[in-house]
């Protein structure tokens, strides 16, 4: 504890602040200085304690409280007791007259005047503490100490605590081996004596004090205040019983504290740290000045105080009112009394304690504090420190953690607070308040928050420099967390390396690899791509770029590399469906390879999964595209993976559109149009594909030939206007949709229209992809519709042009991929052979042509008879009645074939046989005079060439019975001749005569010079026929310039 000289100097800073004598002497209130007893020895032993707590190691004995005798408990172990009653005898206390009840309580009554008497005084002082502890019943907690900072919150102190119980133990221990302390039920029954006294015969210890108060303003004594100041008590708590104690020495203890029970072990642990300071190893001393007294939320509003035990004082010397100033250390924070006790006595007011003070002229007026920390008034603040100060606040903060040291210095430095503020962590600096108590008042009163180390303050300064030095330390600070931190160190720069090296790195350079690999191959180096590619795979294997690549090889048309590319996905995912479906298209749609598609289907997509909707719909397709191009036995088979796909999924339309593609391709007209009828009103049900079909195929059908058994069905056909233009309108990329129109056009005569679509469909047919037999013989077939229509507009070099495109793009196709032909193909190798049959007059080159149709299944009785009549004019007249017989199979009544037929047989000397194709046309010719009755050959072409059959035939049958009259003598057959003759020189008349002068042309013909030999045998002219032949058959249109017309 402080020595007397220090305690002097203290009084005389005290008594300096505020200028206190004078105001007192302004207010007309006695001021009063206490002298220092003499005798007293400087006994100051405040360095054996520095943070209120022995150091380890001594002997530290706590007071005996059990004791009955009250002396001791003041009294304190082995020969404490005379130096406390030399400290009380010290001080000059005015008499008290305590209540009588005092006497029923204390126990002693073996001592001096002078001591019964300060026995009496400090007896009621107690009993009156006990009142006080009953009044506040409804308080929140006691204070702390004042080494504690205030804090509203206890729970949050004893958390700290509350890891150190071994520490507890260990203070529990040490009360055990006391000798003057007996058991804790003995000092329950000796607490509840002294409260059971009656409420009405005690005075509260507030009562007496302000009767001593104003007994010594009476005297006029200075003030004596008992505590510092007792501000608002009414935000209470319940449980009392919670006394929170903390002892700390040069070395750091562990925090000690109540578990909150009621029992008085607690309260004795509470008032051994609070209230008394040891003077020297077991001796113990009461001091006040450091009592702080703060409130804390309980949850229990019953609770009752715990007794502070009976003192014996009866061998202490008196005590004078200088022994009471030591009260004014004591410290209370606001809010352990409500205002309603406040007010309930208007004599609850003690120097030190009370809310209010005297003004000059005795009344009471509110005391008025300043800054923001309760407890400390506005004489009491501070602005400045001594140098001695100075000093003790350095080097009490070098004792402190690092961060708290820190943060004390930034508070200061900033000056963002109030002087009271900053003086009060100061104060908390001075007084060598422990880091977690500092921190604590930081948080609370200046809002800032500093965590102390937890293991901070187990030892002192002097212990933690030896334990750094010990290996113990070196171990556990640095050399295993060094070794931890360089284990950890290396294992995070191994792991960060493999997930850099594998997940940054490898898909980066494999990114990387993948661009060029792509870039080499839309560049057509697909070696140095195909290289690239499986590099990248090497460092980081990504699905997408094995797609990517495979659709680059296969839009290049490197099959076998794509083809490649899809079975490595196969192999590496898992026969993934989409690689299988790809592959099979591509063998499918590209390749024409149906039965490696059929394969891929079956072995790589539906065996791992099974009844798959789509790969049953593609299967289908696969069947469908084979039966149509190839082997028509399988239509069948995807006519029963439809309805198979029917059967499982419903009659979906995406099943049903593969049902009308199939009827169509096995040209069942009777199936197609309910089907027709289903869809056409849902605009948006059939796709490009499906609409070209079907248009295509009812334009066919409309404008072609019928089977007998269908020909009913032509006029049901409808709407196909109407097919056609949403098919254009669904895809105009697709070349057959401008296809389909061009022949429509056509057959409605609009040849300028028909001619732009062609045009537009053989551009698109250039561009397409895909490259199937089936659109390459549609687009010959454009080359030749189109030449067709440069023939009429008689633009041969043009339509010369358009039909060597179509011939050469077949060539082509056939020599690369087999292309198998079809008429259309056949018919423009024909439409080229016509260009030098009739305008040219390369009659060989034509011929050659012709009979490349025929080889191209385009064989008709038109062709055969030009090839004959190029025999027949090369005078090649059995070849040429091959050409004639060949063509009589399609059209045996052909007026100009049977002409052609005769005269080939004539030429040929089989008069027999001519004689009867002769007599069969002139049959033929007199039937179609008969029904056409009065004819007008000047008039009418077809009327012309009927009578000019009739006159050549007529003249070549007289002809030839007039050469087996010869050869047979039968002059019969002369008759008959002459007969014959006569009707070819009136068909003749007929062709010749004027009609309007009817003046007939001068010359005559053949059969008046053959009727001029008949008649005249000995003339040496004989009879003959007419040789020349029509250059087409009968009803045929010739191609002519039409300057040679």
């Amino acid at each position: 504890m402080p020595g007397l000289e220090q305690l002097q100097k203290f009084s005389q800073d005290i008594t300096g602040l505020g200028d206190e004598p004078a105001i007192r002497e302004e207010r007309g209130e006695p001021f009063s200085v206490l002298p220092i007893p003499s005798g007293v020895s400087e006994n100051n032993d405040s360095d054996d304690f520095l943070l209120g707590m022995p150091q380890e190691g001594e002997d530290n004995s706590l007071l005996d409280i059990d004791g009955i005798d009250e002396t001791e408990e003041l009294g304190g172990i082995d020969d404490g007791e005379q130096d406390l009653a030399d400290f009380a005898s010290s001080f000059d206390l005015p008499d008290l007259d305590p209540s009588a009840d005092f006497e029923d309580v204390f126990l002693s009554k073996d001592t001096t005047e002078q001591t019964e008497a300060l026995d009496e005084t400090v007896k009621s002082l107690d009993e009156d503490i006990e009142v006080l502890g009953k009044d506040l019943e409804n308080a929140d907690a006691l204070a702390e100490l004042s080494s504690f900072s205030p804090d509203d919150a206890t729970g949050e102190f004893l958390e700290g605590f509350e890891k150190n119980v071994e520490d507890l133990d260990e203070v529990f221990e040490d009360l055990d081996t006391l000798s003057d302390i007996d058991t804790l039920s003995e000092i329950e029954s000796d607490t509840e004596e002294i409260i059971d006294v009656e409420n009405e015969e005690d005075k509260s210890v507030l009562d007496i004090l302000g009767e001593f108060e104003k007994e010594n303003l009476a005297k006029e004594t200075p003030e004596v205040e008992v505590l510092d100041e007792l501000e608002d008590l009414s935000e209470t708590s319940d449980n009392l019983s919670d006394f929170d104690m903390l002892s700390t020495t040069e070395e750091p203890t562990k925090a000690e504290t109540a578990d909150g029970s009621d029992d008085l072990e607690s309260l004795a642990m509470d008032l051994s740290g609070d209230f008394l300071e040891p003077d020297t190893p077991g001796q113990l001393v009461p001091d006040y000045s450091d009592f702080d007294v703060t409130t804390d939320t309980a949850q229990d509003m019953d609770a009752p105080i715990e007794d502070f035990g009976d003192f014996d004082i009866d061998n202490l010397p008196p005590l004078d009112s200088a022994s009471l100033s030591s009260l004014n250390d004591f410290e209370t924070t606001d809010g352990i009394l409500s205002q309603e006790e406040e007010v309930l006595d208007d004599d609850f007011h003690i120097p030190g304690f009370s809310d209010f003070q005297l003004d000059g002229e005795g009344r009471e007026v509110e005391k008025k504090t300043s800054g923001i920390i309760p407890g400390i008034s506005e004489a009491e603040s501070r602005t400045s420190l001594s140098e001695a100060e100075y000093k003790t606040f350095k080097e009490n903060l070098q004792h402190y953690p690092l961060n708290l040291k820190i943060a004390i210095q930034e508070v200061i430095v900033k000056n963002e607070f109030t002087d009271d503020a900053i003086f009060g962590l100061i104060e908390k600096v001075l007084q060598k308040s422990t880091a977690r108590q500092v921190s604590s008042f930081m948080s609370k009163y200046l809002d800032i928050s500093v965590d102390v180390p937890r293991d901070f303050e187990k030892r002192s300064v002097a212990q933690y420099a030896a334990y750094k030095q010990s290996l113990e330390y070196q171990l556990k600070n640095r050399l295993v967390p060094a070794l931890i931190i360089g284990t950890a160190a290396a294992l995070l720069l191994g792991a960060a390396s493999f997930l850099i090296h594998n997940f940054v790195y490898k898909p980066i350079k494999a990114e990387g690899l993948y661009k060029e690999g792509y870039a080499l191959l839309e560049e057509n180096l697909y070696v140095q791509s195909e290289e690239l590619f499986n590099e990248a795979v090497y460092y980081n294997p990504v699905k997408k770029w094995f797609f990517t690549f495979a659709e680059g090889y296969r839009e290049k048309k490197q099959y076998e590399r794509s083809r490649t590319m899809y079975n490595r996905i196969l192999a590496r995912y898992k026969n993934d469906k989409k690689a299988g479906m790809s592959l099979a298209e591509m063998e499918l749609y590209d390749l024409a390879n149906y039965s490696q598609a059929e394969e891929v289907i079956k072995r790589k997509v539906l065996d791992y999964h099974v009844n798959d909707k789509d790969a049953m719909l593609l299967l289908g397709d696969v069947y469908l595209e084979w039966a149509t191009e190839k082997d028509p036995a399988l239509f069948p088979q995807a006519y029963d993976q439809y309805m198979d796909l029917i059967d499982l999924w419903g009659r979906k339309d995406e099943y049903l559109k593969r049902l009308l593609r199939y009827y169509i391709r096995i040209d069942n007209l009777r199936e197609v149009l309910p089907l027709k009828a289903y869809f056409l009103p849902k605009k948006k049900a059939l796709e490009s594909q499906d609409l070209i079909e079907l248009s295509g195929y009812l334009f066919d059908k409309l404008y072609g030939d019928l089977p007998p058994r269908d020909e009913f069905l032509r006029s049901e056909i409808e709407d196909v206007r109407l097919l056609l233009e949403r098919a254009l309108e669904a895809d105009p990329s697709v070349p057959e949709a401008h296809y389909n129109f061009a022949r429509y056009f056509l057959e409605s005569k609009n040849f300028s229209n028909a001619k732009s679509f062609l045009k537009s469909a053989l551009d698109l047919f250039e561009m397409a992809d895909e490259r199937k037999a089936k659109r390459i013989l549609k687009q010959i077939h454009s080359y030749s519709l189109l030449g067709e229509l440069y023939v009429e507009e008689q633009e041969f070099l043009l339509a010369e042009e358009s039909y060597a495109k179509g011939i050469r793009l077949f060539e082509k196709e056939k020599e690369m991929s087999f292309l198998e032909p079809n008429k259309d193909v056949g018919k423009i190798y024909a439409n080229l052979a016509d260009i030098d049959y009739f305008i040219s007059g390369d009659l060989a080159y034509a011929k050659q042509n012709y009979e490349n149709a025929i080889a191209n299944t385009y064989d008709n009785a038109s062709v055969r008879y030009k090839i004959g009549f190029i025999q027949y004019t090369n005078k090649k007249y059995a070849e040429a009645l091959g050409s004639y017989i060949k063509a009589s199979d399609e059209k045996p009544e052909d007026y100009h074939l049977l002409l052609a037929l005769g005269n080939s047989l004539f030429y040929r000397g089989d008069i027999f046989a001519s004689q009867a194709y002769y007599e069969r046309l002139l049959d033929l010719v007199d039937l179609q005079r008969t029904r056409l009755g009065i004819m007008f050959p000047q008039v009418r072409t077809d009327h012309a060439d009927l009578v000019s059959m009739y006159l050549n035939a007529s003249n070549n049958l007289g002809v030839v019975l007039s050469k087996r009259a010869k050869s047979t003598g039968d002059s019969n057959l002369n008759a008959d001749a002459m007969l014959y003759l006569t009707e070819s020189l009136r068909a003749w008349d007929a062709l010749t005569r004027n009609q309007e002068t009817m003046i007939r042309l001068e010359g005559s013909n053949l059969a008046q010079q053959n009727i001029k030999y008949l008649t005249n045998p000995l003339s040496d002219y004989d009879v003959s026929i007419y040789s020349g032949i029509p250059r087409t058959l009968y009803g045929e249109k010739n191609i002519e310039q039409s300057y040679l017309k």
